[in-house]
């Protein structure tokens, strides 16, 4: 059976750079950092990356820099670069012996190291390892077997997952965020399970305009198989770029013989503001009505554990809403997601497989009564505070 990604693709920015399209940045028009985690196992998929994106680079104008964290070889800084047989290949740059990819000062570190090497006049990040959207990191309510009695029989994956795993050690996406600069990136790219939500949306918004991620699992191998043919798109203009990016994962996935699974969305943030407030109240309602019917008969992205964690926004949202309110939520999730595509179901039959009926194209977290920690940690994230700070 094929591994399940809970990864993200993050094309990150160098914290003390600057866009200004000055002799540093001459001639190389766009820079894409691509951040690895794979010290954990996922460790050897990373190479098979370095190897699609290699191939993917052929003929492009532009550069990219590639962390790589791996189990056994530590951590190391590689320039895709052109060889005199025509092709391209991963020269190492740096090396960092071990250390924990999961620490947003790494992350910092690095995304100065590629920038620093590599300016240009616009930059885009791709990040690659576990992830689970904006849940804290292991914990307890869901590493421990559900108390929900319908949850019961279902299968536990390990443990909770944030953003980049490194062992035991997670990233969350509030550490990720306070290290990007604003207005560095034009795009981050998460290849990375659960990331299409609301909350990491929002808290990203301040550093990137647009972000392309799934809302439900993506399986491994991911992007891999579409990088030789489809990289080319994320050096292309915004949004057109990263949208046929977008489409032409769907379109792989859509044939994949054993597992035709798949969502993927696009997102403007800098639209995400008008939406959290069309939420505002609708959503400090759902807070006392988060358990049962309220989200059992929602459309959900996440499986097994997550199951509850991750539903439809609009179709959750829309439980608390007068039409009036309705009208204007779908109008401001019209202007976030600017792309949205999925499969009709998703995940074998034999592992906690859902039909997806409903896709508005981003999720929420329905802050349920059963998860006080959860609850919690929800209030103190950026949409969280946004919210209920009343």
């Amino acid at each position: 059976m094929r591994k399940i990604l809970y990864l993200f693709l993050a094309l990150s920015v160098l914290a003390g750079c600057n866009k200004s399209k000055g002799k540093s940045g001459e001639g190389n028009p766009r820079t894409m950092f691509v951040y690895l985690g794979g010290d954990n196992n996922l460790d050897d998929e990373s190479f098979d990356k370095i190897d699609a994106l290699c191939k993917g680079m052929n003929g492009i104008d532009g550069k990219m820099v590639i962390y790589q964290d791996h189990r056994q070889r530590g951590a190391r800084l590689y320039s895709v670069e052109p060889t005199s047989e025509g092709s391209y290949k991963a020269v190492q740059i740096k090396s960092y012996g071990e250390e924990n990819s999961a620490d947003p000062d790494i992350f910092r570190s690095a995304m100065n190291d590629a920038l620093s090497y590599a300016p240009a006049e616009s930059y885009g990040m791709l990040v690659f390892s576990h992830g689970s959207g904006w849940l804290p990191a292991d914990t307890p309510e869901l590493t421990a077997k559900s108390s929900y009695s319908s949850a019961d029989n279902r299968p536990e994956t390990d443990i909770s997952r944030a953003i980049i795993q490194d062992g035991k050690d997670m990233m969350s996406i509030t550490d990720m965020a306070s290290v990007i600069p604003s207005g560095v990136f034009d795009f981050i790219v998460f290849e990375a399970c659960l990331m299409g939500d609301i909350t990491t949306v929002y808290e990203l918004s301040t550093k990137v305009r647009y972000i392309l991620a799934s809302p439900a699992e993506i399986f491994s191998p991911g992007f891999t198989e579409i990088y030789p043919v489809a990289l080319r798109s994320l050096y292309e203009p915004m949004p057109g770029g990263i949208k046929a990016f977008g489409e032409r994962y769907m379109s792989h996935w859509r044939s994949d013989p054993k597992y035709p699974y798949a969502t993927i969305a696009l997102y403007d943030c800098s639209k995400v503001g008008a939406l959290a407030e069309a939420l505002r109240e609708p959503l400090s309602e759902a807070s006392f009505y988060g358990t049962g019917d309220y989200i059992d008969k929602v459309q959900r992205f996440g499986r097994n554990k997550y199951y509850r964690c991750f539903l439809d926004l609009e179709q959750f949202a829309g439980q608390f809403c007068s039409d009036a309110e309705k009208a204007r939520i779908q109008e401001a999730i019209g202007q976030v997601v600017v792309y949205k595509d999925a499969t009709s179901s998703f995940g074998p039959s034999n592992e906690d497989h859902f039909d997806i009926t409903y896709y508005c194209g981003i999720s929420v977290y329905p802050t349920p009564h059963d998860y006080p920690l959860l609850n919690r940690e929800y209030r103190n994230t950026r949409l969280g505070r946004y919210i209920f700070s009343r």
